[in-house]
């Protein structure tokens, strides 16, 4: 009996061993950043897509690691930088990211400190933790730039071409069209 009981222990075991291993390969297959947190916001799992976008959070160090900890310390780093001048401004930023993290069920864009855009995606799980999603959506906002450039220059072309038609005189026409280009570009006149 006792013999019995001993062989099925390690028969759950090795399926839970087994289970617990085709889940991992599954994570770190995702073409996406996948982390998991506990109930305390401190990091249990995650794979090497989302380490990769973060390689200076907490020296690489995930498990374990506080969310606000993992963002306080990637922040520091931009001590000094136009967008962080003062501890004042990290302070308020990690005070806004962490309200933004704990406002679970909302997709939000950020740029990393690498200029790789990231959507992010946070899940609260059954247990009080949360499960997200990152995103590498750098080329998606490369060519959304690309696309608010191609559709000022067609406007300031159909602007030029609709003054160019009304203007009395090729030189009226052409200061018209000096004009809207240095106002496009902000040059001053």
């Amino acid at each position: 009996e006792l013999k019995k009981r001993e062989d099925v222990l390690q028969q759950s075991e090795a399926e839970a061993s087994r289970a617990q291993r085709l889940l991992v390969d599954a994570i770190e297959a995702l073409n996406d950043g996948f982390v998991l947190f506990d109930s305390d916001e401190r990091i249990i799992m995650a794979n090497s897509k989302f380490k990769d976008m973060y390689p200076t959070a907490h020296e690489g160090q995930f498990d374990g690691v506080h969310f606000e900890d993992m963002v306080r310390h990637s922040i520091m780093r931009m001590l000094g930088t136009e967008a962080f001048p003062t501890t004042e401004d990290v302070e308020a930023y990690v005070v806004k990211r962490m309200e933004a993290f704990r406002q679970l069920d909302t997709i939000a864009e950020r740029q990393l400190e690498s200029g790789r855009w990231v959507r992010i995606s946070d899940r609260k799980t059954s247990d009080g933790g949360i499960v997200g999603i990152r995103t590498d959506i750098t080329d998606l906002k490369t060519r959304e730039s690309e696309l608010k450039k191609q559709t000022k220059i067609t406007a300031l072309l159909n602007k030029v071409a609709v003054n160019a038609n009304q203007s009395p005189t090729f030189r009226d026409a052409l200061q018209q069209t000096i004009d809207d280009i240095c106002a496009a570009i902000d040059w001053p006149l």
